[in-house]
């Protein structure tokens, strides 16, 4: 950073959050097209503030991505990540306005999204896809889970914020109840090396993968996933990071029985305190039969509350204009590997060189191919 001002804000924690921009930019605009906050003056027949006039800065003239992807004509590229840019950032929707899109367009309106939150830069689902693998896609890529709640459909990211604390005294007692058991899942269940692809953002859009492995794994065991979204580089870190470190911290389970009034249900936190029991568990199965059986899994707050790690800005190489070339046809004999019936040689050449030229022939002059 290169500002006066690029002191990090209240309550951030350094990393890149886009997020924040568009919510910040969308809760201005709402306030001030609210009649209540912004009067129409008796003097001017005026409101206060006119929304139709109200401009964000900043729109960058330099043409994204080549801005901030290409270091050689422009120096501050470094600073787009933290910066107030809008340029490639206009166009991304809220992670709870594409769920609510999907939900949408599969019938299922009554839904709940208020604690969803993530930014989607693209995605595209594969044809025929339903609304279901669309979703999956999302939810695991951004950490969020959805909950089938008095017949309403939640969806809300992972959190270990302000979990309830379950004693001995909250536990269920009588026929059917038991103490909480523990188990833990054997580790040769477990991958030691996570590999995600995933279309690159604030490049050229070209499919990538990024590798997460556990630091002491010695065994070889990979799991792969590609999901239809675009990302920047430190976004998929981020992912296959949580992956592996959510997977590691899972393989402590617990299951306790809670009495029929206890209000907790899938998807809540919970910070079990019963004798040796000492940790932060996530509810991931409720059954109720007179009492209800939970079965949860260990978490770490740590996990969710960390900062996006980023490499900087993606190298975007110069702009090559169209512009044409100089080609020589050759009559060469036959490569190795080649039979001599084959077309002749085509040699281009151009400076600037375009990257790619289109070689066209024809029998007749009139259909080329």
């Amino acid at each position: 950073p290169k500002s006066s001002e690029s002191a990090l804000p209240k309550y951030s924690n350094g990393g890149r959050d886009d997020l924040i921009q568009t919510q910040y930019l969308r809760a201005v605009r709402q306030f001030w097209e609210d009649p209540s906050n912004n009067p129409v003056s008796d003097v001017y027949d005026a409101e206060m503030v006119d929304p139709g006039r109200m401009f964000v800065w900043a729109w960058d003239a330099r043409p994204y991505p080549f801005f901030p992807g290409d270091g050689s004509v422009w120096s501050d590229g470094e600073n787009y990540a933290r910066g107030h840019w809008l340029n490639g950032r206009s166009t991304s929707r809220t992670l709870a306005g594409v769920v609510s899109d999907i939900c949408g367009s599969a019938g299922v309106t009554d839904v709940e999204t208020d604690r969803l939150f993530g930014i989607v830069r693209g995605f595209t689902p594969a044809p025929g896809a339903g609304a279901r693998a669309s979703l999956q896609n999302l939810l695991l890529t951004y950490g969020a889970d959805a909950i089938e709640r008095d017949g309403k459909l939640v969806f809300r990211n992972r959190s270990v914020r302000s979990p309830q604390i379950v004693t001995l005294d909250d536990l269920a007692s009588g026929e059917g109840a038991s103490a909480i058991a523990c188990t833990r899942a054997p580790e040769a269940e477990i991958s030691g090396r996570v590999r995600l692809g995933f279309v690159e953002a604030d490049a050229d859009y070209e499919v990538r993968s990024v590798d997460a492995i556990f630091p002491d794994e010695a065994s070889v065991g990979l799991a792969e996933s590609e999901v239809p979204l675009t990302l920047t580089s430190g976004e998929a870190r981020g992912v296959v990071d949580r992956w592996l470190s959510e997977a590691r911290v899972a393989r402590d389970m617990a299951a306790f029985a809670l009495p029929p009034s206890s209000d907790l249900s899938a998807g809540d936190t919970v910070r079990i305190d019963v004798g040796d029991v000492q940790g932060t568990y996530r509810i991931d199965r409720v059954a109720d039969g007179g009492l209800k059986q939970i079965e949860a899994v260990r978490v770490e707050a740590g996990i969710y509350d960390v900062a996006i790690p980023e490499d900087g800005s993606p190298g975007v190489g110069p702009v090559a204009a169209p512009l044409p070339v100089w080609a020589e046809v050759l009559d060469l004999p036959a490569a190795p590997g080649r039979s001599a019936s084959e077309a002749p040689w085509v040699a281009a050449s151009s400076r600037p060189w375009p990257g790619d030229v289109a070689v066209y022939s024809s029998r007749d002059g009139a259909s080329w191919r």
